[in-house]
């Protein structure tokens, strides 16, 4: 364990920690990650500086049980698990571009898909926690901007990654749903609902733009994220799934509660391509469905009959990996 350095908890956390599960009564029954490590006295001042950082954060933010904090130059993501113990993973200092994460080739063409700047629509990431997608989306923002310029916005319940600024001729703006003007409200569902309202009144006038919704998290969301959408701005947004037919199962079963009869038809009209990421030593496994210029899908899509569209999933993999090869 040499060359660490517990007082800042910068060096130890590069090397080693990329979660921690804190117990801030009690730094010896923290566990850190990867590896399920049971704590020793050389990362006791590291836990202390972190539960010193995400006791006085949690007292800033009230109730809320989600943000984000940085010690020693390292961003940390932090949910309120119990009432004595938080789940901290390492989160990304920079932002990313699809360059960097050694996706397969075809994938990043999808992504960067000029079709996407005439079409808008919904393009869905989706996997299980810590499956790296929310990395990905943001890589897949940054890089549209610096090859095609224009303007994002983003929602998100914390901000995960800074990516606001200039990337190439393309600007993102960023927008932390616990700064919203009801940021001090209980009501996580309706705060989350007017932050997305707010980003659409900031879009520029008359000029197509790119939203990112941090996640599908509840039923207002959904339902607003689909009749974005369908109105031609590009969005983007994860969801939570094992796979690509329940992620769009799950994402119309949402949107329905929150109020949207046409669901299925929304996604029907508005899907433009999903992902489903999981990572295997680092590095993303993606499974995709492209549903450009494929309106024979529309048929399965409109009734929700999202199951039957494993077969093309299957054939588009394969045709892909063949495209490689040849």
């Amino acid at each position: 364990m040499t060359g660490m350095q517990g007082s800042s908890g910068k060096s130890m956390a590069q090397q080693i920690i990329t979660d921690v599960q804190l117990h801030v009564r009690d730094w010896k029954s923290s566990v850190l990650f990867p590896g399920q490590v049971k704590p020793g006295e050389e990362y006791k001042n590291f836990l202390m500086k972190l539960t010193e950082v995400v006791l006085t954060e949690q007292q800033e933010v009230g109730r809320r049980t989600g943000f984000t904090i940085t010690i020693g130059g390292l961003r940390w993501r932090v949910q309120r698990m119990q009432q004595y113990r938080y789940a901290c993973r390492l989160v990304m200092n920079k932002a990313p571009r699809l360059g960097d994460l050694r996706l397969l080739d075809f994938h990043t063409s999808m992504m960067l898909s000029d079709e996407l700047k005439k079409s808008g629509g919904l393009v869905l990431f989706s996997g299980l926690t810590g499956s790296g997608k929310t990395t990905t989306m943001n890589a897949m923002v940054v890089s549209r901007l610096e090859k095609f310029g224009g303007f994002a916005q983003t929602v998100e319940d914390p901000v995960e990654i800074v990516i606001e600024g200039w990337h190439g001729d393309g600007y993102c703006t960023q927008i932390d749903v616990a700064d919203s003007p009801s940021g001090q409200e209980f009501n996580f569902d309706r705060r989350y609902a007017e932050a997305i309202t707010t980003a659409l009144r900031s879009f520029p006038a008359r000029d197509r733009s790119m939203l990112m919704i941090g996640e599908v998290r509840d039923a207002h969301s959904a339902a607003e994220l689909l009749r974005i959408a369908v109105d031609g701005h590009l969005v983007l947004s994860t969801i939570h799934s094992r796979d690509i037919p329940s992620a769009l199962r799950r994402l119309a079963s949402l949107a329905r509660a929150g109020g949207e009869a046409q669901a299925d038809e929304f996604i029907a009209d508005s899907l433009r391509m999903v992902f489903h990421q999981r990572l295997d030593n680092g590095i993303p496994q993606v499974t995709s469905l492209d549903l450009r210029d494929r309106k024979d899908l529309s048929q399965f899509l409109n009734k929700g009959e999202y199951a039957r569209l494993e077969g093309e999933i299957d054939i588009q993999r394969r045709k892909n990996i063949q495209g490689r090869g040849a």
